[in-house]
């Protein structure tokens, strides 16, 4: 039996629209990438190396690092209807350097809801996630006569991402997101610090 392919939709992103350049220590204000972008891939970015020994004939491929980033092409749209346009247009117009350029972002799968039954009545779903900081770099503005202007911004992965479960509230008439690390994930954890006590409140 042929398996159905899941749907783009399957996979979304949360990007903190929060600017580093007028909130600097400002809560985290993440928000859903969706109006205007009609593309979205967020490219993993493996650097890899090829190695020989002087013993054998045949080379090894071995995985380094990773550099996990995110193009984000988007139609202009009514800032004030939408809060990752926006987002957009400011780094556009700000053109952000060192710390002010700093944010971070949020994929996760909707496949499989992890909310109790009586969670999902209220409105509420809970899906496994993976936040990352990250900087963002303005990349273009513009477009060909006649055509909807087309903006462009790259956001590029720091560090490990951090597991864990993201929960979205739709009961009321916007959605929040609240991002709960995972307490059992180790390999994520900075030197010293415990994600038991990382637990951020996404509005």
């Amino acid at each position: 039996m042929a398996l159905s392919p899941k749907k783009r939709s399957t996979v979304q992103h949360l990007v903190n629209v929060t600017t580093a350049w007028d909130n600097k220590n400002g809560a985290a204000n993440f928000q859903l990438i969706n109006e205007g972008v009609t593309d979205l891939t967020e490219d993993l970015n493996p650097e890899t190396d090829d190695l020989q020994y002087v013993a054998e004939d045949e080379k090894t491929h071995v995985v380094k690092t990773y550099a996990p980033a995110i193009t984000l092409s988007a139609v202009m749209v009514d800032p004030e209807k939408d809060k990752v346009n926006e987002w957009m247009q400011k780094v556009i117009n700000k053109l952000p350097k060192g710390d002010e350029a700093d944010t971070a972002y949020i994929r996760f799968n909707v496949l499989k809801d992890l909310a109790t039954a009586q969670e999902q009545a209220d409105g509420k779903h809970k899906y496994e996630a993976y936040k990352r900081d990250a900087v963002v770099e303005a990349s273009s503005i513009g477009g060909a006569a006649g055509d909807n202007v087309e903006m462009e911004v790259t956001i590029s992965g720091k560090g490990e991402a951090k597991k864990g479960i993201l929960t979205i509230d739709k009961s009321g008439t916007t959605p929040t997101y609240d991002f709960t690390p995972d307490s059992t994930t180790t390999t994520n954890t900075p030197s010293g610090q415990s994600l038991e006590e990382d637990t951020y409140s996404l509005r």
